[in-house]
């Protein structure tokens, strides 16, 4: 019995030795993994783009880049990780022929202005698909190349000695996986929005070559006057699909011209506020809608003149409020009608028979940023509620467009960070029945023009840092049944004319200094 206690102990040990045998090898195996893979990870992290924290850093192209002969047009991945694709643009170079512009002159300008905008389309595809770590691990080959130039017919308006160039840009991306489509389509996109000839303004001022996207028109000639209005062509690169996420800091862009004759660039410009400069901008909420609208390749047909102005005027507030942050916004900036895009104004409809927007309803939804002046574009809205809340807020100034908006019966947007004045131009509200602008932080004195609210029956400025005299006006306001300015800087006596209310049922004027309370209050026998 003692020697088989003895092999069975034995027997334990050996097993007991062989198991710390096989987890130290194990252990091992793990170890040596690890390091390969920090050692892969540096190698990638050596080929990254540089950090953002300063434009300067990024690197800089060859002083002159050669074409490349062995250039074809497969877009299959190279190398194991590593995506190389193509991306074609046009270039119009006045006198270009006459001069015999060198390459040299402009494709190094060129290929830094694609550098700059490279980078920061992946920056914006990556911040909206991924982590900060995984961001790390994907990056764009820099330099890119110029891997063809080839001379395209100019426009019909140009002149014999004009230069037509059509650019074949490389691209590579490493550990893109399938990142590179939605990368290569927004790059596209960006193009013909005007961002690359916005880096080359940067890059070379005086660059001869004007890269031909929707913003391009023909330059006026030096020899002799250039016809008037945009060329008759349109360029030829049009993107195989349209990216399904749209960053917020980064326009993607849009197809070039749209395929039918309206003039959509020029049309959003004859009827903006700013004589199109906001449209310049390619980081502005203006520019994001205009993006958004030329992705409809049948907008002309579908739309007419007035629905192509309130879908831009919506899509403008959307971009300006930081809608991809509210906490709901269901079918904003689909195909579909703007009607059916997230409404708490179900109840009462969205639009009328004729497809106008007349109710918009998004109280406590979050809604941020600024109010852009395009909502005055929406000539016939009715009601526009936009309580604060309830994390996000509205901030800036309220824009004296929307005196423009003169169905609009009511306002309310009460509990944001608005600040500066009221705008006279409210004034022209002949139909208000309901105003709430309380709770913000508007200043400045009240605006004599409340006299025109002959409707108004609900009228609430109070919890705001108005100050000066309280208008006569006040007494036009004869249907007014609730009436509150109180916690103000009102520094005057009641005007009398506030008798003139007489089916005035509440009246909330404390925290301000009023010097006097006038006999004829005494009228309002309804008031409490």
């Amino acid at each position: 019995a003692s020697v088989d206690e003895k092999k069975r102990k034995r027997r334990r040990v050996n097993t007991c030795r062989t198991l710390c045998i096989a987890i130290t090898v194990i252990v091992i195996i793990i170890g040596i993994a690890i390091l390969i893979g920090n050692l892969v990870a540096g190698n990638r992290l050596d080929t990254e783009a540089p950090s953002t924290s300063s434009p300067s850093s990024r690197p800089v192209p060859a002083p002159t880049p050669t074409l490349d002969p062995s250039f074809e047009k497969s877009e299959a991945p190279t190398t194991f990780g590593t995506v190389t694709f193509t991306t074609p643009y046009e270039i119009f170079i006045q006198d270009g022929l006459l001069e015999s512009i060198p390459e040299s002159d402009y494709t190094p300008s060129l290929v830094e202005s694609m550098d700059k905008l490279t980078y920061d389309v992946l920056l914006n595809i990556e911040k909206e698909k991924h982590s900060e770590d995984r961001r790390r691990l994907i990056a764009v080959l820099l330099p890119t190349k110029i891997v063809q130039l080839t001379n395209i017919s100019c426009p019909d308006d140009a002149f014999e000695g004009d230069l037509c160039q059509r650019v074949e840009a490389q691209v590579s991306l490493s550990d893109a996986e399938d990142s590179w489509i939605e990368f290569r389509t927004t790059l596209e996109l960006a193009i013909e929005v005007g961002r690359l000839q916005f880096n080359l303004n940067e890059v070379d001022p005086f660059c001869p070559a004007e890269v031909v996207d929707s913003l391009w028109t023909l330059p006026t000639p030096t020899i002799s006057p250039a016809p008037v209005g945009r060329p008759s062509w349109e360029p030829s690169v049009f993107p195989s699909a349209v990216p399904s996420d749209v960053p917020s800091s980064l326009p993607t862009a849009a197809p070039s011209l749209l395929p039918t004759p309206f003039p959509l660039f020029d049309f959003l410009v004859q009827n903006s506020f700013d004589n199109g400069t906001a449209l310049s901008d390619p980081s502005s909420p203006q520019t994001m809608a205009l993006t958004w609208l030329l992705q409809d390749r049948r907008l002309a047909t579908n739309y007419s003149p007035q629905r192509i102005l309130q879908r831009y005027s919506m899509a403008t507030f959307y971009y300006a409020t930081q809608g991809d942050e509210w906490l709901a916004n269901d079918l904003w900036l689909s195909n579909g009608s703007e009607c059916d895009w997230f409404n708490k104004a179900s109840f009462l409809g969205a639009c009328n028979r004729n497809q106008e927007l007349v109710n918009l309803e998004l109280d406590q939804n979050n809604i941020a940023g600024s109010l852009p002046p395009e909502m005055g574009l929406l000539s016939s809205l009715e009601r526009l509620t936009l309580r604060g809340g309830p994390v996000s807020f509205l901030s800036g100034t309220i824009p004296s467009e929307l005196g423009l908006l003169t169905n609009l019966r009511v306002f309310y947007i009460r509990a944001n960070r608005l600040y500066g004045t009221l705008p006279p131009e409210l004034g022209m509200w002949t139909e208000l029945e309901e105003l709430d602008v309380s709770r913000n932080r508007i200043t400045g004195q009240l605006f004599s023009e409340i006299g025109n609210f002959r409707h108004v029956r609900f009228f609430d400025v109070s919890a705001n840092s108005l100050s000066g005299p309280i208008p006569s006006e006040l007494g036009n306001m004869k249907k007014c049944r609730k009436l509150f300015f109180e916690e103000n800087n009102f520094f005057s006596p009641i005007p009398s004319e506030v008798g003139h209310l007489t089916l005035l049922q509440e009246l909330k004027g404390g925290y301000n200094v009023l010097e006097s309370l006038p006999s004829e209050l005494g009228r309002l026998t309804s008031a409490t």
